[in-house]
Formats: structure tokens, C-alpha cells, sequence
């Protein structure tokens, strides 16, 4: 299964990776099990799966009476992860081997 290709707006109008560039090509690579290459593509591609399993962990065991906190909740950890995505956004963008498409 492969997901469509499709075209980055941003990177069409300036030729600059935004973060999410990859972020497809990198769930595909995850899908058929390459997850370096996945981290390569966009290394949120395989946070996201993470932090998404969590969350339906925690949901499928609140269904079975358990109440689990897996989820990230904490705003230092989001605004963390907003810090990262935003400095992985600038740094792609001039280290060539962090660039999609290679």
C-alpha cells in the first residue's frame, strides 16, 4: 500500500522544505517497515505514529476500566516538540543530506 504523492504548496511558491515536508513519504516508509528511512523523510513521521498508538492505548484501556496516562499531556512537552519542528524546518533546509527528495 503506498500512500499519493503529493506537492508541497510551500515548497512550490519559495523551493524551501517546511516541516511537513516528507511527512508522507516517511508514513509509507513506515508502513513497509523502514523506519530510518522514515526518520529520514521527516523524523515526525514516526513521533506521530508513537504518540497516536499511545493515545489509542489509553483510550482502548479506559474502555476496559483502566485508567492509564500514556498520552502527553505536559505543555513543555509540546511546545518542546513545536521547538524541534520548527529548528528540523530551518536546518533541512540547508544541510543537504537532512533534505527530502534525496
Amino acid at each position: 500500500m503506498n500512500f499519493p504523492e503529493f506537492t508541497c504548496i510551500f515548497h512550490a511558491l519559495t523551493g524551501l522544505y517546511c516541516p511537513g515536508c516528507g511527512g508522507t513519504r516517511g508514513m509509507n516508509a513506515l508502513l513497509h517497515g523502514h523506519v530510518l528511512l522514515a526518520v529520514h523523510e521527516n523524523p515526525a513521521s514516526p513521533l506521530i505514529v508513537l504518540i497516536f498508538t499511545l493515545w489509542i492505548t489509553e483510550l482502548i484501556c479506559k474502555k476496559a476500566g483502566k485508567k492509564i496516562k500514556l498520552f502527553p499531556r505536559s505543555g513543555k512537552f509540546w511546545t518542546m516538540m513545536l521547538i524541534f519542528w520548527l529548528i528540523w524546518a530551518v536546518l533541512r533546509n540547508f544541510i543537504p543530506i537532512l533534505q527530502p527528495f534525496t
